[in-house]
């Protein structure tokens, strides 16, 4: 469900009840090749995906939410980089309430060290052609589930299997395989916050 009580306003980054820890942020970039690439071979509207926390306060630094992403290493970014008229953004959130410490192992993965702890470590990108080519061969709906995720998958991660490897983590099981793009998550998260785009145009 949209929640109609947050705004567009800078206040949204600094609002630690705007979103929830483990929140999963979908988007693509406006005007940018490789995005309408991703998209075109995926059959998607989104390109890329990421994990939302709150990060506190420390010293005169303000509490914001941050983005733990897989891009051309993960990364932690700023929430607030990705609101500009260049970008469209949705929030998605798992359908069940999650508890504290359910969000916490989305977020850190102590075991298998993923997410947080893999901030550094190279984007997979001789898998994303592997995949590609694979699409390409099978069609974009039919190579979801064709190979299955194991622990080994931490190793170097492609932007949506850090997000399924986080909900693995703590046991919320979606059932994707190494293949899993932003438009099959989708599929076992509820909408909860649209930006820059509408309803329609995610259906």
């Amino acid at each position: 469900m949209i929640n109609p009580r947050i705004g567009f306003s800078d206040a949204v980054f600094y609002n630690p009840d705007a979103f929830q820890d483990a929140d999963v942020l979908l988007f693509h970039a406006k005007g940018n090749v490789l995005s309408w690439m991703i998209r075109a071979f995926s059959h998607s509207f989104w390109n890329h995906s990421g994990l939302l926390y709150w990060k506190p306060a420390e010293g005169e630094r303000r509490g914001e939410w941050m983005v733990v992403e897989a891009k051309w290493h993960v990364a932690e970014t700023p929430l607030w980089r990705y609101f500009t008229k260049d970008f469209a953004l949705g929030v998605y959130r798992w359908p069940s309430p999650l508890t504290t410490e359910e969000q916490e192992n989305i977020i850190t993965m102590e075991k298998p060290r993923f997410a947080r702890d893999q901030v550094g470590v190279p984007y997979n990108w001789p898998l994303v052609l592997r995949i590609r080519l694979e699409q390409m061969i099978h069609g974009a709906d039919n190579i979801g589930t064709m190979d299955p995720l194991t622990k080994t998958d931490c190793v170097r991660p492609i932007c949506s299997r850090l997000v399924n490897m986080g909900f693995l983590a703590a046991k919320k099981i979606m059932g994707l395989g190494t293949y899993a793009s932003p438009r099959d998550l989708t599929k076992h998260l509820s909408r909860f916050w649209l930006y820059n785009c509408s309803e329609k145009d995610v259906a």
